[in-house]
């Protein structure tokens, strides 16, 4: 029976496209518990071993399986930790099983479209982040035991300080829904960078595992001195050797200082003694011989080339070279978003005779942006800015067609998506500098791998990478896949290493021997969120727990080895009053059967307040900062106006949005004076109204300076204005204002629920003082809170919406209002896609551009200037939006007529 399971399954993968197994899947399905329903796994190998290819083979038997017996098709639900693989996972997905009757849909903070449907366990597969898997499953007990498998991916995140407790959840509440009900079938994916041991018994996990990978791997470490050269390599693939490198200009001024120039050599018989025998300009072919070693010399110099600005660079472009002449990929890493962008100039210069030549500036520019479907606006202060000289003003656009590109969290996801697309599938890309986002963000598969510092920015602070980071970076080297024979597969990695990092690079070499071994991090101190987390463990309002009970649910997590209870029983004790005076929980007395009145023991239930905010997990100090700041919009009265501004600014200073104001800056300054841009903030209030921060703001002091920046960007992201503007009045790219105020509208989601209980308690509170109403027979109750508390929720979701997307909430109205009286068909059925609650990043991206354009067009025409170049680049502005318009579809391009008359219709 063993036999035929395994043969069914590698008939299986041959369907699929896969030739072989690697030893990983080799090991897994010779496994009998991969073939036991009852068993769950926790599967373990390196990146590239093929762990992901295990759980889609299992679903794909039990598909064949139901479609054989004439039953029901199997579910899974497939959780990964990021947006970015969740579209690729689906993608995937989609082609691994093309041909096949499968509903595969998406769920991300941006995808919803799919939600409600994935939540009743109506599709086939969802592939969904791990934030919304834990919502989901914690606002119904029953929504994980509505797919026969769950598979986690990227199990190493359990380390993670803001995704692991998460994770760990999941995990505890998919176990006992299984030990009810049979279903979920777990399956964990991880690697052998952690120590697993205490998840495995904790659950009972069959593990399935395999040492090595499927492709051979050549390490190299290049150990280099800023000043000196390159000290020493080690590894069979190095692309370079040890010697002294100067720059032209140091290498003539030796010529010009000294009569025979000479140098120190480390390798020279005698101690502290300079080299005068062999000439300089000869050492730089590294082949002459030394009469005092009696063999060619090891410390020969090296004039670095007129075009290169370091010795890192000089390494960087040889190794380059090397592979490139191989016809091999290479992926650079580097934990710095402006040096990503340098590099790749940088090596496109010093490597352009090994590269296709491109055509001209202006038509790499046009084929580029014709190609991610943007204009040169949207990726102002990325692929061009002011800074450039004229020389290279494309030489960005240049770079990507020669074959060059960098990848960061700057580069707008149109520009992103193409990098990716041109590096993993069509190969056209030859190098790409990155940051980490294609190390944890997407799956990719290249042949070389650099990773050109050690170090890492984690919001304020810099330190070095860990082991599992290291580990993520050099598996990205020679990944196997199927379009790849097992036996030509090899990857290389390169690993440079500064004189004053050696101590910290052996020892991350040494902890790869003894991986830490991971327990749940909610029971680490610092797990200040513990509150929210306990919170969720309320099934519903009918929940009653006592602290014991609690205490009993959150020890089914491992825990660390020599964890005291009565630490726990803190933790726990803390919370519970934490959440009783913010009245989420209140208490629920009642007498245990068997015993006396006096033995009950105090239990808790969930407010209906406490119900609706589960499923949102954030700091305490965050839940009592945003408290404060919607009961600032509240405290003058029921029907106050709500300042977004004044919000804004109090959300900026949460532990969860300064997570993510690190880096946001590039080096360049701002082209609008401070003072202006003050103004111009304080202009959005009426005299008198200007909110007393705001008046207070000290532009001398750096912080608030660059918290000024961010406010200003914002606003101007809300309002819809163009990129190349919010970038050159704030000097941030409008990618990485778009993921902060991703995040902000995380927040905002949660202080809209927080709005109704503010004004309810408000309500209840004041209502005595409105009884003398009723004299005038106007009933209390009739006196238009509903109607307030919904206007305010109602205003919060477009606001909500409109910092998510950057979207213009008065032209959305506007579109929305236009399409609804039209009495169309077409026009119905865009206007509810473009609805708050259907909206996603297609839709919002279409709308976002028409908002952009209609900014445009409600500014006062330039057609008349007196300054000739400013009146011609708004002719060809306005043409340019035209064209823009009319390709969206006749919808937008009616509305625009409608709203702007000939202003929009007449050429210029």
């Amino acid at each position: 029976m063993m036999s035929e399971n395994y043969d069914k399954m590698l008939r299986l993968a041959n369907q699929l496209g896969y030739p072989s197994f690697t030893d990983l899947q080799e090991t897994a399905f010779r496994s009998e518990d991969v073939y036991d329903s009852g068993r769950d796994l926790f599967i373990i190998g390196e990146t590239s071993s093929g762990k992901t290819l295990i759980p889609m083979l299992m679903y794909y038997a039990a598909y064949q399986e139901a479609l054989e017996k004439q039953q029901r098709t199997p579910q899974m639900l497939f959780g990964v930790p990021y947006r970015a693989l969740a579209a690729q996972k689906k993608l995937e997905i989609e082609r691994l099983f093309q041909g096949e009757d499968l509903d595969i849909a998406q769920s991300t903070g941006e995808y919803r479209q799919n939600d409600d449907e994935i939540q009743r366990g109506e599709v086939d597969i969802a592939v969904i982040i791990t934030e919304k898997v834990y919502r989901y499953a914690s606002r119904d007990s029953a929504f994980l035991s509505r797919y026969d498998f769950l598979v986690i991916d990227e199990a190493g995140l359990l380390n993670d300080n803001s995704r692991g407790i998460r994770i760990d959840f999941i995990l505890a509440w998919a176990h006992s829904r299984r030990l009810r009900s049979g279903k979920p079938r777990i399956l964990m994916l991880g690697t052998p960078f952690y120590n697993w041991e205490a998840y495995i018994s904790k659950y009972g996990f069959t593990e399935i595992k395999a040492d090595g990978r499927p492709v051979e791997l050549s390490k190299n470490t290049i150990l280099y001195y800023k000043g000196w050269g390159i000290h020493g390599t080690e590894g069979a693939d190095p692309c370079v050797t040890r010697c002294r490198l100067l720059s032209q200009t140091r290498y003539e001024k030796l010529l010009s200082d000294y009569e025979k120039p000479t140098i120190g050599c480390e390798f020279y018989p005698v101690e502290n003694t300079l080299c005068d025998v062999i000439d300089l300009k000869q050492k730089n072919s590294g082949e002459v011989f030394c009469p005092y070693l009696s063999d060619t010399c090891r410390s020969p110099v090296v004039i670095l080339p007129p075009n290169c600005k370091s010795i890192s660079m000089y390494v960087l472009s040889e190794v380059c070279r090397y592979h490139l002449k191989e016809n091999r990929q290479i992926l650079i890493f580097w934990n710095n978003r402006e040096e990503v962008r340098r590099l790749c100039r940088d090596l496109y210069l010093m490597l352009r005779e090994e590269l296709p030549c491109p055509a001209d500036g202006e038509t790499c520019r046009q084929r580029i942006l014709d190609a991610c479907d943007i204009n040169e606006d949207d990726v102002y202060g990325v692929l061009e800015d002011s800074t450039l000289k004229e020389d290279e003003r494309y030489i960005y656009y240049q770079a990507l067609e020669a074959g060059i590109g960098f990848h960061s969290a700057s580069v707008p996801n149109e520009l992103r998506t193409y990098i990716e697309r041109n590096l993993l599938e069509d190969t056209k890309l030859k190098i790409v500098c990155s940051t980490e986002t294609l190390a944890f963000g997407v799956n990719s598969n290249v042949d070389v791998v650099i990773i050109a510092d050690l170090t890492k920015q984690t919001g304020q602070e810099m330190r070095y990478l860990t082991q599992n980071e290291y580990q993520n970076y050099i598996g990205r080297a020679g990944r196997y896949s199927r379009s790849r024979q097992k036996s030509n597969s090899k990857g290389y990695v390169y690993t440079l290493v500064k004189k004053d990092q050696k101590t910290v690079w052996n020892e991350l070499l040494r902890s790869a021997d003894t991986p830490p071994r991971l327990y749940s991090l909610f029971f680490q101190a610092a797990n200040t969120a513990g509150p929210m987390f306990i919170l969720n463990l309320f099934t519903d309002e009918s929940s009653k727990l006592s602290r014991e009970e609690i205490q009993e649910m959150i020890q089914t997590l491992p825990r660390p080895d020599g964890y005291e209870e009565e630490g726990l029983t803190e933790i726990v004790r803390n919370a519970l009053n934490f959440l009783v005076d913010k009245k989420l929980l209140q208490y629920s007395r009642q007498r245990l059967m068997g015993r006396s009145r006096k033995e009950t023991e105090k239990r808790y239930c969930l407010t209906m307040y406490g119900s609706q905010m589960k499923g949102y997990i954030l700091d305490s100090s965050d839940y009592d900062l945003i408290y404060r700041a919607i009961e600032e919009q509240t405290d003058k009265g029921i029907w106050q106006e709500i300042d977004i501004l004044t919000l804004l600014y109090r959300l900026l200073s949460s532990r969860h949005a300064t997570e993510y104001l690190g880096g946001m800056y590039t080096s360049a300054r701002a082209e609008v004076d401070l003072q202006t841009t003050y103004e111009n903030l304080k202009a959005r209030y009426a005299k008198g109204d200007v909110p007393r921060w705001l008046e207070n703001m000290n532009l001398k002091n750096e912080k608030q300076v660059k918290l000024l920046h961010i406010l200003v960007g914002l606003m101007s992201w809300m309002d819809s204005d163009n990129p190349r503007m919010i970038f050159r009045n704030c000097k941030i790219h409008y990618s990485l204002l778009s993921k902060l105020a991703e995040q902000l509208a995380y927040l905002l989601e949660i202080g809209q629920l927080m709005l109704r209980h503010l004004l309810t308690e408000q309500w209840m509170e004041r209502r005595e003082q409105f009884r003398k109403f009723e004299s005038f027979g106007i009933p209390v109750d009739e006196l238009g809170l509903e109607e307030e508390i919904c206007k305010k929720e109602a205003w919060l979701q477009k606001i909500h919406c409109s910092l998510y997307y950057g979207i213009h909430a008065g032209v959305w109205e506007k579109f929305l209002s236009f399409l609804e009286g039209s009495q169309d068909e077409g026009a119905a059925a865009l206007a509810d896609r473009l609805s708050p609650a259907r909206i996603n990043p297609e839709t919002a991206r279409s709308l976002r551009k028409a908002a952009v354009r209609y900014r445009f067009f409600e500014r006062p025409s330039r057609a008349q200037d007196e300054d000739i170049e400013v009146r011609n680049n708004y002719r060809d502005q306005k043409r340019q939006y035209q064209k823009d318009v009319r390709n969206m579809g006749r919808y937008y391009d009616a509305f625009f007529a409608a709203s702007f008359g000939e202003n929009y219709t007449l050429e210029e």
